[in-house]
């Protein structure tokens, strides 16, 4: 399939650059595949969308403050780099700007405790850095906000953040469909009698990492970790074998779960495993969702992974038509916009 099959054109003013007020007063378009009709809700009205016997998975991922500014010791230029997760040797896997000066055994010093060395560079633009002191990054760094949220100084940053985050794994960016959900949105969620379940996805680049092929098939994911506890892998094996939907919440979850039953050990059963392993699934078009049944989540920039990811879940056409009623609606797009539904 060809790239441009999943653009579309988004006025400039409908991205989203701060969150709104109250996190569960974001606008929520609900879309149902088998009648192909769309409706349009406030956020608090999630849980009078669901039904008692549903079960929500969220990302419990926490962003860190891994956006660093520095400067080349050679030549005093200044560099921004933005760490997204450490290798099993120890190096950080980074990306940064202005690219051409960072090249393989440039040296950065970041303060005076902290400085580093990059010691690969790759062709699709990323590093992996040696760093002196791991523990001063998210001291010396800020929240990294997407590039196209303009006020990167912006001081509400613990609204990039849910209100369950947990330091299980720690990400360059916020599992976005999670923003919505405030302390009172979750507990009217359990007054109701709909479990709640919590697994981790480090993300980076395989979630934010832009299309930049013409036929999708040539795309290649970045891996990102994620953990899976025995008792979330107990809870969603009970919640499927007792035909209970599955409601994802966000695209990372989507791929966590999917991921997790295609890597089962035993694949005479769906049950999933606990544990840890890495995931590199590009979820297209003809891709079979074994686990999930519903799925939350915001509105995504064009031509890339999570629009293929929806159009995936939803016919491509329902999803684009979802997307232009969106616009002619005026939601709001993109990391702090509005969210939806498809059931």
């Amino acid at each position: 399939m060809d790239i441009s099959e999943f653009d579309y054109n988004l006025p400039h003013e409908l991205i989203a650059q701060y969150p709104i007020s109250n996190r569960d007063e974001s606008r929520l378009l609900v879309l149902e595949r088998a009648t192909q009709t769309i409706s349009h809700h406030i956020f608090n009205e999630l849980p009078n969308l669901l039904n008692t016997n549903d079960v929500l998975v969220f990302n419990n991922t926490k962003v860190m403050k891994c956006r660093l500014t520095g400067e080349i010791i050679e030549n005093k230029r200044k560099v921004e780099i933005l760490f997204l997760n450490q290798n099993q040797d120890g190096y950080w896997e980074c990306i940064g700007k202005p690219g051409r000066y960072l090249k393989k055994e440039v040296k950065v010093i970041f303060d005076e405790n902290m400085h580093g060395e990059i010691v690969a560079k790759n062709s699709d633009g990323t590093m992996l850095i040696k760093i002196s002191d791991d523990s001063l990054i998210e001291k010396l760094g800020t929240i990294p906000l997407p590039p196209y949220i303009n006020n990167h100084e912006q001081k509400n940053t613990d609204r990039y953040q849910t209100v369950y985050a947990t330091d299980t794994l720690l990400s360059a960016a916020a599992p976005t469909a999670g923003l919505h959900f405030s302390e009172d949105i979750l507990t009217s969620l359990t007054q109701k009698g709909i479990k709640k379940i919590e697994l981790s996805l480090q993300i980076g680049l395989g979630t934010f990492q832009p299309i930049r092929v013409n036929n999708i098939n040539e795309h290649n994911m970045h891996s990102e970790q994620w953990i899976i506890s025995d008792d979330a892998a107990n809870s969603i094996n009970s919640a499927k074998n007792s035909n209970k939907r599955i409601l994802s919440v966000g695209t990372t979850v989507t791929r966590t779960l999917e991921s997790a039953y295609l890597t089962r050990n035993d694949k005479n059963s769906s049950n999933l495993n606990a544990g840890s392993n890495w995931t590199d699934l590009f979820i297209k078009p003809g891709f079979k969702f074994n686990v999930i049944d519903m799925l939350l989540t915001n509105f995504h920039l064009p031509k890339s992974t999570l629009l293929v990811l929806l159009s995936s879940f939803a016919s491509k056409d329902l999803i684009m038509e979802a997307y232009q009623e969106a616009i002619k609606e005026k939601y709001r797009f993109y990391s702090f916009g509005d969210a939806m539904l498809i059931v």
